[in-house]
């Protein structure tokens, strides 16, 4: 199945979820929104999305590509998350895919590429939520400010990273990874090529959070920012 070319003034340029929301082998391609360029999940629900193609998407002020917003839960499995983008004064989230306040959020075998975002997470801007990803790759995204792989503001929650290629990622601090609030933690495959405009490249994070993360030895390494 193809959704394409949608567009509302309201959320979920493809579909909004309300219930629970199944997409499997799926492709969602140059659709617009405010809040989930292709997908929002709104509060309580329930989203599965297996082996689908997400590219060209926008959102005009958060979530460019998957926006789950107070669900009850989100799995995110076998997908390719790619050039899509957020913008927006006062917002500019989540290029790729934005998060907030699910208790349950997984992302397995995904590439996240080439996403953009006006201010922070150019992958993936997580808040307030304790999201893992496993086995898949953030890869040349950016953002205008900070987190151009992801950004993470999870208060007093963990984001683990296992076995996730960070690589090429670019914004003003932290390309590849910003902590402004809870804690990043896992093993990275590889730290490798990412870019800050200003300072620290790889990993940076704020006083009072935390990086226990284990990366390949080599000099993008985690750096707390002041």
């Amino acid at each position: 199945m193809i959704m394409r070319y949608g567009s509302t003034p309201a959320d979920g340029g493809a579909v909004f979820v309300k219930g629970e929301g199944q997409f499997s082998s799926c492709s969602f391609y140059m659709n617009i929104a405010p809040v989930g360029g292709a997908i929002c999940a709104a509060q309580g629900s329930k989203l599965t999305v297996t082996s689908c193609t997400f590219e060209n998407n926008t959102a005009t002020q958060y979530c460019g590509g998957i926006g789950v917003v107070q669900a009850q839960s989100a799995s995110i499995s076998g997908c390719i998350i790619i050039l899509n983008e957020a913008y927006g004064q006062g917002a500019g989230w989540g290029g790729g895919v934005f998060v907030d306040s699910c208790p349950n959020f997984s992302i397995a075998s995904t590439d996240i590429s080439q996403n953009w975002a006006l201010n922070y997470g150019g992958g993936i801007y997580a808040l307030s939520t304790a999201l893992t990803m496993t086995s898949g790759q953030l890869q040349q995204n950016s953002c205008g400010w900070l987190g151009g792989g992801i950004y993470v503001d999870a208060d007093d929650k963990t984001v683990r990273l296992e076995n996730v290629s960070v690589t090429d990622n670019s914004s003003d601090a932290g390309g590849g990874a910003y902590v402004t609030k809870g804690t990043l933690a896992g093993s990275l495959t590889a730290l490798t090529g990412n870019v800050a405009g200003a300072r620290i490249p790889g990993i940076a994070y704020k006083p009072g959070a935390a990086a226990p993360i284990t990366v390949p030895v080599n000099r993008q390494t985690k750096v707390q920012d002041n």
